[in-house]
């Protein structure tokens, strides 16, 4: 069996490079299950085919012309340049919609009647997400009208969350995944003198690394503090803020914030880690305890990195011992909380939290509830 995976996500920008590894690897876990995967893609001016049998590529100039060229080749045109007959399924990244991707699915259903559309919405309900967008108001807005036409078109929604219906569109429940092959197990680092936390993120304010801040500043207000260090590593809408809070609290000294970084560098930055720190605002963003199931949490897990987060996680038990839950709630996170935690871990946790991760988190376990499906719909 065949399908086209279909994104909008533009992958030529180094703050889109956490959902290109993750779109990779649910393609490679498909392909896993035996299915043909084409990946369509945005990649600056260019639209991009990823296939087997042969990648292609249309180019657009960056103007305002070739913005719009563009455009209405994703939403149309792309449909005289590929086969969508060949396919017997689609497998949709949500994004906000408008009525051109509603146009679009309506064309591909009348071409091709018999495929079946998945879309995937990672995060729901997502209303919060506007909040941070340029132009959120008409996004918003343009999203709310063609949303309500997703059960004309789209056979199933892929959630993360509980519900059992999404827009009136049947769901199909799973959790986030990753590839642990594609991610390093690290040792415990050698150095302890100073306790070293990494949080790395498209920062925005469901990661909560504010109260991180505020909690190091208390921290380093005690007589003879335990040394800490708080590495703060991508870019996002907050990066100003906590740039902001960090120089107002003086805190230039233990809190680094990177930028942007991949590769070497970001892994030279990981090896002398000892303690990850995840989602600490989900609050902020009223999704349901325990409907949510962030990527850095598992990341974290198959590095074999002990981590934070402020959020019920449905695919950790309880008593796991290699995560730290804090209160879901505004209050100043305690360091010394984090520093009892670090000191109660012992020395296995790296190579016990890596199969826990291969067992449970990879996203080829991930997507055999959607399987299942696609066999029977075929």
């Amino acid at each position: 069996m065949k399908i086209l995976f279909f994104t909008k996500m533009n992958f030529g920008y180094p703050e889109n490079s956490g959902i290109y590894k993750k779109v990779l690897a649910q393609v490679k876990a498909l392909e896993q299950h035996g299915f043909v995967v084409d990946l369509l893609y945005k990649e600056k001016g260019s639209v991009k085919l990823k296939s087997i049998k042969g990648n292609k590529s249309w180019d657009f100039s960056n103007t305002l012309v070739g913005k719009v060229k563009s455009f209405n080749f994703f939403f149309d045109h792309l449909l005289k340049k590929i086969d969508i007959a060949s396919y017997d399924h689609m497998y949709i990244r949500h994004f906000p919609s408008n009525p051109a991707f509603i146009g679009l699915l309506k064309k591909i259903k009348r071409l091709h009647p018999s495929i079946n559309i998945f879309m995937e919405i990672a995060c729901y309900p997502y209303a919060f997400e506007f909040d941070e967008m340029q132009y959120g108001k008409v996004k918003k807005y343009f999203d709310d009208k063609a949303s309500k036409r997703f059960k004309e078109y789209i056979d199933y929604i892929i959630t993360f969350s509980k519900d059992v219906s999404i827009y009136g569109v049947p769901t199909i429940k799973t959790a986030n995944g990753i590839d642990p092959d594609s991610i390093p197990l690290q040792n415990i680092p050698e150095d302890n003198s100073v306790v070293q936390l990494i949080g790395v993120a498209n920062l925005q304010k469901w990661h909560g690394y504010d109260r991180i801040i505020k909690g190091m500043a208390k921290h380093y207000q005690k007589k003879d503090p335990t040394p800490v260090h708080f590495h703060i590593v991508g870019n996002g809408v907050r990066y100003d803020m906590l740039r902001k809070l960090t120089d107002e609290l003086k805190l230039q000294e233990h809190i680094t914030l990177y930028g942007h970084k991949s590769g070497e560098d970001l892994h030279r930055i990981f090896k002398r880690s000892h303690i990850g720190i995840g989602s600490c605002g989900m609050h902020r963003i009223h999704v349901a305890d325990g409907e949510t199931s962030t990527l850095k949490a598992r990341e974290y897990t198959a590095r074999g990195l002990p981590f934070v987060i402020g959020y019920k996680d449905r695919d950790f038990p309880e008593d796991y011992p290699y995560l730290l839950r804090v209160p879901a709630d505004e209050s100043i996170i305690d360091i010394d909380l984090i520093l009892k935690f670090y000191h109660g871990l012992g020395d296995n946790y790296p190579s016990e939290m890596r199969s826990f991760a291969e067992k449970y988190l990879s996203w080829k376990s991930k997507f055999e509830p959607i399987i299942k499906t696609m066999i029977l719909k075929k």
